[in-house]
């Protein structure tokens, strides 16, 4: 790998012109630099601390090795709401560096262990052009265009240090050419080799400040899936052209990206770090000429827990540089631990999701689809155990939109229409769901076709509608209540209806049996009030009618005995009394026995 690929984290130098031949091209190296192996021990110090200044102790997960992350499937159950929320949010960055910087010339004191400017016979002012493509990920946080990313992508830092190490190790080869062995063996024996490491740290420091390069000439977003129009040539293209884009000086490889750059759209560095490789604070914010973006939700990394689940969405290139996917690659893991940064001014999220080169800058999403923190670093274990992956808290990037006055939750946004929907559907109410995604499909899908994460819930919405399950109205309520009832509470329900029903018709022919014998009673009582005026009048004169009869008679062309005589057998029998208490009664009133019996036979007995 060239010195100008040693990238930190997980960009991807996808093309470079700056290699190590390229800065012996231009007479930064001397051509046996790279060869030679009997130079000085405190030489040897020196280059091996600078080279280790500028080249960084963590390497991109996989790089070297083959390793690539395996997806997951963002369509099984479980993770389609996490990727209906973030997907149309990611987005792949393109960088490109090129220009010239100027390298001063400077010199070292061997024995008083500093640099200084100056010209030396083996040093002279130098113009060095560089240029370099790379690629890394980023996220919208805001409708109207603006996408986090590691400053790492955009920035030129690493580049700068490349290029000091690079001049410092051309001062070293000029020191040694001319150095004596008597001058080796007292340098040798008045430092030592601790001191002599410091000293090439120190210079590639010493080198730094005093070069300078803008940041990124130009940063372009990609539109992931879609056609790409080379405007050179007027040839279709697409992201598929990185599959063939190698490290490699070739013009017709260089005019292939420079092609997606010329397509993709242009971005404006709106802030970045370069500073991240001191204070570790990776973080930069672009803008694009977009509006009504989807755009990710930022939560907060404070309440995050070891072993809370995590997921992340990324653009990685293969292990070994050799193409770019079309589509992000999704894949989780869990927070392993959280570590302290250099200078403990914040901590780091490990996690053991698998990340591939080109993930720099990819979203840590929580549970709740909620960026938690951005992928800065991937460290190999040399000893062969795992592999795992850092990421700064979303606190940082947090505080750099504050700065800049970014709101990061607007009413009507994607997040909101997406959220409401799926919280819907979930409670069946089918119909409000549809118009919730219908109004999250209808967000500028310039970075990819959210349809493709929404239509699914529309149709299990419409099946839903289709089938009566759907709950849109109270009636619908009533009958989904019905229809999910199994049949034991069926056969419950009968035997409980039959119950009521049982119950009820006892209840009723009480309550008439009741009413009835209340009736009963008042009727007793109306008679039981006229036999005892009956009975008075009876007791009065039935002395008197008995005697005489046959006046009676002539009165009437009935027989007024007989007819009092039945009435009174009436009235007794209404009131429930016996024949033979009747008979009895009016024995006692006077009446003869066959009277009697003619008033029983004139009633039919």
């Amino acid at each position: 790998m060239t010195l100008a690929a040693r990238c930190v984290g997980f960009r991807t130098c996808i093309f470079s012109l700056l290699t190590i031949t390229t800065l012996f091209a231009y007479g930064v190296l001397p051509a046996e630099a790279a060869t030679r192996t009997g130079h000085p021990s405190f030489l040897q110090s020196m280059e091996a601390a600078a080279l280790g200044a500028v080249s960084p102790s963590t390497t991109p997960q996989g790089s070297g090795s083959g390793q690539v992350m395996t997806p997951l499937d963002a369509n099984s159950s479980g993770h389609d709401d996490i990727v209906a929320l973030t997907r149309p949010t990611i987005v792949r960055v393109l960088v490109h560096f090129v220009g010239t910087t100027t390298v001063p010339a400077f010199k070292v004191n061997l024995e008083k262990l500093s640099w200084s400017v100056g010209a030396t016979s083996g040093s002279q002012t130098m113009q060095i052009p560089y240029e370099l493509y790379e690629t890394g990920t980023g996220f919208v946080v805001n409708p109207n265009g603006y996408i986090l990313t590691d400053a790492h992508v955009v920035s030129p830092a690493e580049l700068q240090k490349v290029i000091a190490g690079a001049a410092l190790l051309k001062v070293m080869a000029s020191v040694e050419a001319g150095m004596t062995a008597k001058e080796n063996a007292y340098l040798n024996r008045i430092h030592t080799q601790a001191q002599y490491e410091q000293l090439g740290i120190d210079g590639v420091a010493f080198i730094l400040d005093h070069i300078s390069m803008p940041n990124a000439s130009k940063v372009v977003v990609l539109s992931p899936g879609k056609t790409i129009h080379a405007t050179s040539t007027g040839a279709i293209a697409s992201s598929a052209l990185l599959t063939q884009i190698q490290n490699s000086n070739s013009n017709a490889v260089k005019a292939q990206v420079a092609s997606l750059m010329q397509s993709g759209i242009s971005a404006t560095i709106v802030s970045v770090n370069n500073n991240f490789l001191n204070d570790e604070k990776d973080v930069a914010l672009l803008h694009v000429p977009e509006t009504n973006l989807p755009a990710l939700t930022i939560g907060s990394s404070r309440a995050v827990q070891t072993g809370d689940p995590i997921y992340v969405f990324g653009y990685p290139a293969n292990a070994d540089f050799g193409g770019l996917n079309d589509e992000p690659v999704f894949t989780s893991g869990v927070i392993d631990a959280q570590k302290p940064s250099t200078l403990n001014t914040f901590n780091y999220l490990e996690t053991d999701a698998k990340v591939s080169p080109g993930s720099s800058g990819s979203p840590v999403i929580n549970a709740n689809g909620n960026a938690i923190g951005m992928l800065t670093l991937g460290i190999s274990n040399a000893s062969g155990g795992d592999s795992f992956s850092l990421a700064t808290p979303i606190s940082l990037a947090s505080a750099v939109l504050a700065d800049h006055s970014i709101a990061t939750s607007t009413p009507g946004s994607y997040a909101a229409h997406v959220r409401a929907g799926i919280a819907l559907k979930n409670a069946q109410h089918c119909k409000a769901a549809i118009t919730e995604f219908q109004a999250a499909e209808s967000k500028n899908n310039v970075f990819g076709d959210s349809s493709k994460y929404l239509d699914p819930y529309i149709t299990a919405c419409n099946a839903l509608i289709a089938s009566g399950r759907s709950l849109d109205t109270p009636w619908d309520y009533v009958r989904n209540w019905v229809f999910n009832q199994d049949s034991f509470f069926w056969v419950l329900l009968v035997i409980g209806v039959l119950a009521v029903t049982a119950a009820s018709s006892t209840l009723l022919f009480l309550v008439r049996r009741n009413k009835s014998e209340e009736q009963t009673i008042d009727v007793l009582k109306s008679e039981l009030g006229h036999l005892e005026q009956i009975g008075a009048a009876t007791s009065a004169g039935i002395a008197q009618t008995v005697s005489h009869p046959a006046a009676t008679a002539a009165a009437s062309p009935h027989d007024p005995a007989l007819d009092l005589l039945t009435g009174y057998i009436r009235n007794a029998r209404a009131a429930d009394q016996t024949d033979e208490v009747i008979r009895a009664a009016l024995a006692t009133a006077g009446w003869k026995s066959e009277e009697i019996e003619a008033g029983f036979l004139a009633l039919g007995r």
